[in-house]
């Protein structure tokens, strides 16, 4: 392989690596986007429950305040930062505070708060996923030319090998997993020894004061 082939070849694995590491990612976002739909999907039968549960607490029905305060939880607990959440803790605090009338003004207005944050979500999943297709496709394309170039790279290199060979003298077998063995045992033995001689001497390693 020329070395112009050679470079090309890893200019293209180079981008293929890049391009894959940035659609994992968007489809990360994607997934978390879908996941913030999915947990918002039951938004319009909990706003319907919360605008009733204070119409009845208006109306007298102090039970209804329970209620209310679920509905409050649960849309700290599902709703994005929106319109809709921030209605639902106004109105649950009006309710604490005795404003009854301000709080059902602001109930009123919970569905069509939930259709514009469920509009918006819908929006920001369809761009992500879109984003992320879009970046998935250099990786995909580039995949069968890199592995091509890979493969004609391992051939030659190959061929080289099967010449050298011919006039090297031939190792033994277990002559390289003994010197991977002892590397280790090396590697362990530089790394343990201070510990050792500080525990014999009976001072501590400088990490340990």
């Amino acid at each position: 392989m020329s070395s112009r082939l050679r470079a090309f070849a890893r200019l293209i694995t180079a981008v293929a690596i890049v391009t894959a590491y940035v659609a994992l990612h968007l489809a990360i976002t994607a997934g978390m986007d879908l996941r913030a739909c999915d947990r918002f999907r039951d938004a319009p039968a909990r706003a319907a429950a919360f605008t009733a549960a204070v119409d009845r607490y208006a109306a007298g029905d102090v039970s209804a305040r329970a209620e209310i305060r679920a509905g409050n939880t649960w849309f700290k607990e599902h709703a994005p930062s929106g319109a809709s959440r921030s209605a639902v803790s106004s109105s649950t605090g009006d309710v604490e505070k005795g404003r009854v009338s301000l709080a059902r003004e602001r109930a009123d207005g919970l569905a069509a708060d939930v259709e514009r944050d469920r509009a918006r979500l819908d929006r920001k999943l369809g761009s992500s996923r879109a984003t992320a297709l879009y970046w998935a496709v250099p990786p995909v394309v580039l995949l069968g030319p890199a592995l091509w170039l890979r493969r004609r790279r391992r051939l030659d290199t190959a061929e080289i090998i099967r010449v050298v060979s011919r006039f090297a003298p031939r190792q033994r077998w277990w002559r390289r997993p003994v010197f991977l063995l002892a590397s280790a045992a090396g590697y362990v033995l530089l790394a343990g020894a201070p510990s050792l001689w500080a525990r014999r001497s009976g001072r501590a390693t400088p990490c340990h004061r």
